[in-house]
């Protein structure tokens, strides 16, 4: 490593201590710069470089800038560095070894490799950095990539140290509990969670698990080439789950906040509608969170069932407008440039991701309207939603501004959730909005999306199994639901999110959630709601 050996591709055990591996001989406490350098396996683009403080914890290397590293380009990657490890092998020379998972996205694409870097260091020195990416959760873009990054290390004493320290041994300690997934087995039987993964190999799921109450008993993470190492830290590209882990649960969040008639605001009076005819008169938060404003171009008849009319339409100059604009006011153009529908808002679900945008530009000019011009959506969610959860770290996609302003979170797509994020979220939810003592989320609305109360939700043209059965699914402020019978003959309404390539994500009614993050191409949450459904009973 030290003479900057050409990199290939290796099992990932080689990213882990190996068997009989010592103790770090010593501490990596200062900045590592890595440079940016090509990607090997494909043209994919390049690697992008990075200048971080790291400091060791007991065995832990820890970055500290965990959440989205941006580069200068808008056509650069940007990174995401988790927590990894240090050791010492024998044939290290005297020098220590250390580890550290990553994830790579894009500015404008919301899919995302997973990778492993290792280097040898000493108290001055540093090799070339490698690193792997044997995983992703990226359907257009399924590829092993490596390489090597010239590298240097600058010690430092943190004169903040112990706090430091503290800190990320306090972010340990408020993590979600996690047990392996044969611990359930062992409890409701190997064979009732068989039909988690069907349909399904190994490598086809980046990361899996059941919640509990409070614990998430948690899949094994498979790559190409072995299992990662770090399962727990691996980040995920959950496309549309965004939806609903991020606006939904940013409008349960202001109508605690506020009042439930947050629903009601009206779009208009928020963001400047640019658009050349009345449809946008009257469509609410609420509409565009149900996705029913009844703006759009395909399939002009109320009588036809055609949810994704608009969605993922390659053949639609505003799709790819929407897509490829990188700013809050092109995305806005875009999202505005579609045709009304003869029936208005309120009647019928046609998905469009773009709504979701224009939501996220509405609440964050109420925010303004409320709390004054430097108030926005983002510094909602970070201060009042993820740092209560000890979420410190929860990455999510923003616009890019030229004029080096904050962007706006893109509310469709865009958030990167590991295990941990992901497991306390779906507590939060499942939990009536309550996080230790304190209520975060709107009770009412959150049961009203999870459909734990009455509610007058929307027909889709979809539908599901669970087994031999055709379920139809229904949709209400950014959640699917269908109705199901359950083995132990209960008649119980599932909720689900679905982000494209087969994330799904279930929430049961008996308290139990699953998710299945994967870009197989497999939408599947009946088999994540019969899993769920066995864990305990239903009625």
């Amino acid at each position: 490593m030290l003479a900057a050996e050409a990199a290939r591709l290796v099992s990932n055990a080689t990213y882990a201590p190996i068997v009989g591996a010592s103790a770090a001989i010593h501490d990596f406490n200062g900045t590592l710069t890595a440079q940016k350098t090509s990607l090997m396996g494909s043209t994919f683009g390049d690697m992008p470089g990075f200048a971080v403080e790291f400091i060791t914890v007991d065995d832990a290397l820890v970055p500290m800038e965990r959440g989205i590293i941006s580069s200068s380009g808008l056509l650069e990657g940007e990174l995401i560095l988790s927590a990894g490890r240090i050791w010492s092998e024998a044939g290290d020379g005297g020098m220590s070894r250390a580890a550290f998972p990553f994830a790579i996205t894009g500015k404008l694409y919301s899919g995302t490799h997973n990778g492993l870097a290792t280097f040898v260091f000493d108290d001055s020195r540093v090799s070339p950095v490698y690193f792997q990416m044997t995983q992703e959760t990226d359907p257009l873009n399924q590829v092993d990539l490596w390489g090597r990054m010239n590298a240097a290390y600058a010690p430092e004493v943190f004169t903040d140290l112990a706090a430091r320290e503290q800190a990320w041994r306090e972010h340990i300690a408020n993590r979600i509990a996690v047990r392996p997934w044969s611990d359930l087995e062992n409890e409701v039987g190997a064979a009732a969670l068989d039909v988690f993964t069907r349909g399904l190999d190994d490598p086809d799921i980046s990361g899996g698990g059941i919640l509990v109450d409070d614990a998430l008993y948690f899949l094994p993470a498979h790559t190409r080439q072995g299992n990662y190492p770090y399962a727990l830290e691996m980040r995920h590209g959950v496309f549309s789950v965004t939806k609903s882990m991020l606006a939904a649960v940013a409008m349960f969040r202001l109508a605690e906040k506020y009042d439930p008639s947050v629903f009601d605001l009206f779009v208009s009076d928020y963001t400047n509608v640019t658009a050349s005819h009345v449809g946008w008169n009257g469509v609410t938060f609420g509409h565009l969170l149900s996705m029913a404003a009844g703006i759009g171009d395909n399939f002009p008849d109320q009588s036809v069932q055609a949810t994704f009319a608009d969605e993922n339409d390659p053949a639609s100059a505003k799709w790819q407008s929407f897509f490829s604009s990188p700013d809050k006011s092109g995305k806005l153009d875009a999202a505005f440039s579609y045709n009304n529908y003869p029936w208005g808002p309120g009647q019928v679900v046609r998905y469009n991701t773009t709504h979701s945008f224009v939501l996220s530009a509405a609440v964050d000019g109420f925010l303004k309207s409320v709390e004054g011009p430097d108030a926005g959506i983002v510094g909602l969610l970070q201060d009042e939603v993820f740092l209560p959860l000890g979420l410190k770290d929860f990455a999510v996609l923003k616009t890019f501004e030229d004029n080096g302003s904050m962007g706006l979170p893109i509310f469709a797509f865009g958030i990167y959730p590991n295990a941990y994020e992901s497991a306390r979220i779906l507590q939060l939810l499942q939990n009536d909005g309550v996080y230790d003592g304190k209520q975060i989320l709107h009770r009412d609305s959150l049961h009203r999306a999870l459909r734990r109360i009455p509610v007058s939700d929307f027909e889709t043209s979809i539908s599901i199994s669970t087994d031999s059965n055709s379920l139809p699914v229904r949709y209400l402020y950014s959640y699917y639901s269908f109705d199901m019978q359950t083995e132990d003959g209960c008649n119980i309404t599932p909720t689900y999110m679905e982000g494209f390539g087969g994330n799904n994500v279930v929430l049961m009614p008996n308290g139990v959630a699953a998710f299945r993050y994967s870009d197989s191409g497999l939408f599947d949450p009946g088999a994540l709601a019969l899993a769920a459904s066995r864990v305990r009973p239903n009625c």
